[in-house]
């Protein structure tokens, strides 16, 4: 990088890149729009924790998931310590 930008061609190349970046950004804008952010105190706990589950239950990741997936690894631990 240091040479890159040491080297006045490479360095007006890259400047050039930059700016051709900068300017798509702006005609394009955000890609998704931000969600908002939960307010501070209780109601925003609250808030952010429903969230949080929505988006784990969207994707897959169920209570019933993960303390199957930790059921099978104390098996698997209990199966090592017998064999072991």
């Amino acid at each position: 990088m240091i040479a890159t930008l040491e080297n006045d061609r490479q360095r007006t190349a890259l400047v050039a890149q930059l700016k051709k970046l900068r300017d798509v950004s702006r005609t394009v804008g955000p890609l998704a729009p931000v969600p908002p952010q939960p307010s501070p105190g209780l109601l925003g706990a609250i808030a952010s924790g429903i969230a949080s589950f929505e988006s784990d239950v969207h994707e897959g990741r169920t209570p019933v998931r993960y303390w199957s997936g930790r059921f099978n690894a104390a098996g698997n631990e209990l199966y090592t310590i017998i064999s072991g």
